[in-house]
């Protein structure tokens, strides 16, 4: 081989791993790994970088790429292996690695129904708690507990004294009460023992007790009987409410027609006002004359109390009735005589 051809031989070798490199530098991993781009978009990104890891439900599925802000967003460029299927509704957030550092891509899986994300798509973000932020808050909070235990400290000192002034002021009392309470106790012992055992008794009773009203209480939230009629029905209600509207109406027309005559209204209290003197004076008298009605005294007493004259009145009407009926016979012969008398003359 001559001197030429090896440095020809050396020269394209060169060549061919320069383009290489400049593939490689130019994104011709990804065509080799047949990644495609999508974008997120995010109000912060602090602690993320260019290559980090992008998982789905905790599986490396990419790598992030370029990041720039645009209309007061950052908009992160995800690089996704092409096998990664993401729908639609999945979601991205950057997530910590740990609290030492360290931020990755995390997306969920969405729904498998959903479309599927293309090149050039713009997935759904959520932004990830600041754990900067979190942190701070937890500091705020840990000096605000550390200030209410010294406060807290200070008055349970302040308290302690002055329940120890007031125990060592009514020491005496104090022990005189517990005395009386032992006392009360011992004196009332089998009154407690007592009390006790009628409530053991009567625990059964009142177990019953609240099953019948369990009982009932479900009977009137089911409309059952009366009470749950009168609860659950309506038409009481409704009954009541046309009674009041009744009510009402015919209040209002008795007020009108007392506004309409309450001049002969007055003439007529007046002249009853007036009568009542006769009124009483004419009922005494019919007392007096029910009285002797009752005793059999007068023409009309004697009507009302003796028999006799019932008898005798009874009497007189059959004989009336009897009197009429021989008449009514009679009218046949004496007509048919006077016939034959006139036919004579």
């Amino acid at each position: 081989m001559s001197k030429e051809m090896k440095v020809g031989i050396c020269f394209i070798l060169g060549m061919v791993i320069l383009a290489g490199l400049t593939f490689y530098a130019g994104g011709f991993d990804d065509w080799l790994k047949k990644r495609y781009k999508i974008s997120g978009y995010f109000e912060r990104v602090d602690g993320l970088e260019k290559e980090d890891v992008v998982t789905l439900a905790g599986v490396e599925v990419g790598e992030v790429g370029d990041m720039r802000v645009k209309e007061n967003r950052v908009q992160v460029t995800l690089l996704i292996n092409g096998d990664t299927v993401l729908h639609k509704d999945s979601v991205a957030r950057i997530e910590s690695e740990s609290l030492l550092g360290g931020k990755y891509v995390s997306i969920t899986v969405g729904t498998p129904g959903a479309p599927r994300l293309k090149e050039g798509d713009v997935i759904q973000t959520q932004e990830a708690a600041d754990l900067a932020k979190i942190l701070q808050n937890v500091a705020d909070v840990s000096q605000d507990l550390r200030t209410m235990i010294t406060s807290f400290n200070k008055n349970q000192e302040t308290i302690a004294g002055q329940i120890q002034d007031v125990l060592g002021e009514n020491r005496e009392n104090i022990r005189k009460s517990f005395e009386s309470l032992a006392r009360i106790t011992t004196d009332n012992e089998q009154n407690i023992k007592e009390a006790l055992a009628a409530l053991r008794d009567a625990g059964p009773m009142l177990k019953e007790t609240m099953e019948s009203v369990s009982n009932i209480t479900r009977k009137i939230e089911r409309g059952e009987g009366t009470i749950g009629k009168l609860v659950q029905d309506d038409s009481l209600y409704n009954d009541m409410k046309n009674l009041s509207a009744s009510l009402k109406e015919a209040s209002g027309t008795v007020t009108r027609i007392m506004g309409d005559n309450e001049k002969d209204i007055r003439v007529v209290v007046s002249s009853l006002k007036e009568a009542a003197p006769k009124l009483e004076k004419s009922m005494d008298r019919i007392d007096a004359i029910t009285q002797k009605i009752e005793k059999g005294e007068g023409t009309l007493g004697k009507l009302v109390q003796d028999e006799t004259l019932y008898k005798e009145t009874t009497r007189m009407l059959k004989e009336a009735r009897h009197a009429a009926e021989d008449v009514r016979e009679q009218v046949p012969i004496i007509t048919f005589t006077s016939v034959i008398f006139a036919a004579f003359q």
